[in-house]
């Protein structure tokens, strides 16, 4: 029998449906021309196309970061301007299953690529950015060490001693599963914005900063305080002192903002210490640190139900004379505003210009009965600094 031969349009018009997957090969002789096959292998280059961006574009949630990594990749190879300036778009999405935010992701990407190798010996090629909400492993941080640095290294942050009893049978939500807390309830010497300020300067982050390269919002940073902490109010306190003397560094702190926006040639303020004297208002707390020693721990006055919790307490030589102190202990000779500070008549936060703060007042409530108000006073800067240091 003479060989069997077909046609090249016989060839092509025989050939398998997608999902059959079967070689297809000439039967005899068969004379197949160099056109029927590259029609035949660009099918199958957009049916697995297809196949691929539908399985990394389909499912509930996010795109993984390598999934979306990968399309992106393949989108900026596969993209061009002229696609969307001849209207292409839609009839490239039927094609490979590109979407229009894919394609656009695809021609930013290759853009990006284009002029990075352009410029001088750096030919390290872009991704695009992730959001950040983005799943992925390398997208989610490890946030537990922030969690308990406001336990137990925030300057700000100190045990509730008016409180006893610790949280029991209270969960929270954090990073993804349910934290049980269980930890001694603790007070905050200033606001939260205070705290997580108070973080993002510490060393701490700095060094976790030079070793990873990210940054952490500050958004985040006030996810991770604990619900045990809590902002210490004026209103708990109802001794006169600590809340005019709260009064007095918020005033003072928002103001001398203003006073140095032209920066002061003092000797005190063009010295060592004024990164420290400028915290000094930001809190009672940074107040206290700036004019004491440190704080030193009294391991004889644990809590019987805190054992392993050591309190740190200021000493009480650096504590300001009186009665309750003891007769023996002598007043610290290395601290105070007078050697921690400095009083200089030529700063700019001790001239005769305006200052205004809160002080208590005797005052006529109901047009019979008088009882002291803080109600605001207009002073001098001077004058207020002197109140401060005699509080």
């Amino acid at each position: 029998m003479m060989p069997m031969r077909i046609s090249c349009s016989a060839a092509a018009s025989s050939w398998p449906d997608e999902d059959e997957g079967e070689d297809i090969g000439c039967l005899g002789t068969s004379s197949i021309s160099v056109e029927a096959h590259d029609e035949k292998a660009l099918h199958l280059l957009l049916r697995n196309l297809r196949n691929f961006v539908s399985n990394r574009s389909t499912g509930a949630g996010t795109k993984t970061k390598e999934h979306q990594q990968q399309l992106d990749t393949i989108a900026a190879a596969m993209i061009s301007t002229d696609i969307f300036d001849g209207k292409l778009v839609s009839a490239v999405e039927r094609l490979t299953g590109f979407t229009r935010v894919q394609q656009h992701r695809g021609l930013n990407l290759a853009e990006q690529n284009r002029q990075l190798l352009m410029q001088a010996n750096d030919k390290q090629l872009l991704g695009i950015k992730r959001k950040a909400n983005a799943s992925g492993s390398r997208s989610k941080l490890d946030l537990e060490w922030i969690y308990k640095w406001f336990h137990e290294d925030c300057p700000l942050v100190d045990v509730d001693k008016t409180r006893r009893q610790c949280y029991k049978r209270k969960k929270k939500p954090f990073n993804g599963t349910q934290r049980r807390l269980d930890c001694q309830r603790r007070i905050i010497s200033g606001k939260k914005q205070d705290a997580i300020k108070s973080f993002l300067e510490s060393d701490k982050y700095s060094h976790w900063l030079r070793q990873t390269g990210r940054t952490i919002h500050p958004k985040t940073v006030g996810n991770c305080i604990c619900p045990c902490i809590k902002e210490a109010k004026p209103v708990e306190c109802a001794c006169p002192v600590c809340v005019e003397f709260r009064y007095l560094l918020s005033a003072w702190n928002e103001q001398r903002k203003k006073w140095h926006a032209t920066p002061c040639k003092c000797p005190g303020c063009t010295g060592p210490r004024f990164g420290e004297y400028m915290a000094a208002s930001q809190s009672t707390t940074h107040f206290k640190q700036a004019l004491c020693c440190k704080r030193q721990p009294y391991p004889h006055l644990k809590l019987p139900h805190l054992p392993g919790e050591i309190p740190h307490f200021y000493p009480l030589r650096c504590c300001a004379k009186s009665d309750l102190i003891p007769g023996h202990v002598q007043p610290c000779e290395h601290c105070g505003w007078a050697r921690k500070m400095y009083n200089h008549h030529d700063c700019v936060e001790r001239n005769y210009e305006e200052a205004k703060w809160k002080r208590w007042k005797l005052t006529n409530i109901d047009g019979v009965n008088e009882r002291k108000v803080l109600q605001e006073h207009t002073g001098t800067r001077r004058e207020l600094l002197n109140t401060i240091m005699s509080r």
